[in-house]
């Protein structure tokens, strides 16, 4: 079985002779370190003090190498998304009027576009990369989600609310994003137990599953189980059909032994209200025919709910910031996204291809916000699913 990980003298073989590979290595280390490294700042600064100087230190040496016409379509809309999302701060006047947010953001520009390509790259600079990447989020998936269930008995919020919600670790610590990244985590763990038919697979998924369930975060929780049913529907029609049959069978015997902790779970849950999406909605279209087509710039906020100042929707998010140029360009992304998933070589992987695209579209519904924000969440949100699904094997490395 090949190692996740590349070894120290690897790395320093690829530090001598192959650079993209050396990249495509950080890049893997970096994406599941972002599952176990909290607090935030020394996550980040890997990437800004490692990944960020290698990738533009190559950029710039294979420059005379750019080739345009030879890129992918997703990824030319990807970059054309994050540079103009990235020009909106020319009249975000709150951003204009403080340097140093201007330039926090134009950061954050440089390193998504940088991610995205790196992380591109890295699919065709590594032949096995798509599988150690994988193998990689299932694993540390399930070591966060452990951490997340030992910190449970000792976190204040959840006692002194009496709404169970839980945290996660390092970057999955807010309920509702927490909950969206495990949810890929879940289908990954889904399609190679299902191909590999082994139980530590299943146990992956229904750990990440239980940390989903446990952060109370419904969007999430309904967009992973839809995913998954569209995912075994569309490769395994008998797998669904006996997994819904075992679930049911489960929920029973579960309702039956212990009726009352179920019904404290639902009723405190219900009990949170409907989270005013369609209210933020409403007051975020009203902002965002003020500046339909160019959008306000990432630092503007809504006024009248200062504790949720975001259209707390994707779509509507990017219309708010971006305008409807901005718009264009992402749902341009997914479209392009969308078709290459649908041209992977095998029923399976389509199904876990179109289930990643299908789970983060359904999470991004009723949250995510800025998508050129990071290091961070919405790196593993939108940016990791997208590209995985998007990015085909290539017949020569670049």
């Amino acid at each position: 079985m090949t190692a996740i990980f590349a070894s120290w003298g690897e790395l320093v073989g690829y530090w001598r002779a192959d650079r993209a590979r050396l990249l495509a290595e950080l890049v893997l280390c970096f994406i599941a370190l972002g599952f176990v490294v909290h607090p935030e700042p020394p996550w980040a600064d890997l990437f800004y003090l490692i990944i960020l100087p290698l990738a533009l230190w190559r950029a710039y040496v294979t420059r005379s190498r750019w080739n345009l016409a030879a890129m992918p379509v997703h990824l030319i809309l990807a970059s054309a998304l994050i540079i103009w999302f990235t020009l909106t701060l020319a009249w975000d006047g709150t951003a204009q009027a403080r340097p140093v947010l201007l330039g926090r953001w134009l950061l954050n520009g440089l390193a998504t576009l940088v991610f995205v390509h790196s992380l591109s790259r890295a699919f065709s600079a590594a032949p096995e990369f798509r599988t150690r990447l994988v193998r990689a989020i299932i694993l540390f998936a399930v070591i966060n989600a452990i951490i997340a269930f030992v910190r449970l008995p000792f976190d204040p919020i959840a006692n002194l609310t009496g709404v169970l919600r839980m945290g996660g670790w390092a970057e999955t610590r807010h309920p509702i994003l927490g909950a969206a990244i495990m949810g890929s985590a879940v289908l990954f763990a889904v399609s190679r137990a299902v191909e590999r038919r082994d139980l530590w697979l299943w146990g992956a998924a229904l750990i990440g599953l239980v940390f989903i369930a446990l952060t109370g975060s419904r969007g999430p929780a309904g967009a992973v189980v839809i995913a998954v049913a569209f995912q075994l529907g569309w490769a395994y029609p008998r797998v669904l059909a006996a997994l819904v049959l075992a679930g049911a069978v489960v929920l029973g015997l579960a309702l039956a032994v212990d009726y009352s902790f179920f019904a404290h779970l639902w009723q405190t849950q219900a009990a949170r209200g409907d989270s005013h999406r369609f209210e933020i909605w409403l007051l975020s279209w009203a902002d965002i025919q003020q500046a339909f087509w160019l959008g306000h710039g990432p630092e503007y906020r809504l006024h009248d709910r200062p504790n949720e100042d975001f259209p707390h929707n994707l779509f509507l998010s990017t219309w708010f910031y971006a305008g409807l140029i901005g718009l264009l360009l992402l749902l341009g992304y997914l479209a392009a996204a969308s078709l290459k998933a649908c041209r992977a070589p095998s029923r399976a992987d389509r199904a876990l291809r179109l289930s990643l695209l299908l789970n983060m579209v359904l999470c991004g519904m009723t949250d995510f916000g800025q998508v050129i924000k990071g290091p961070g969440p919405i790196w593993f949100l939108i940016w990791l699913p997208t590209l995985f699904a998007a990015t085909l094997e290539e017949r020569k490395r670049v």
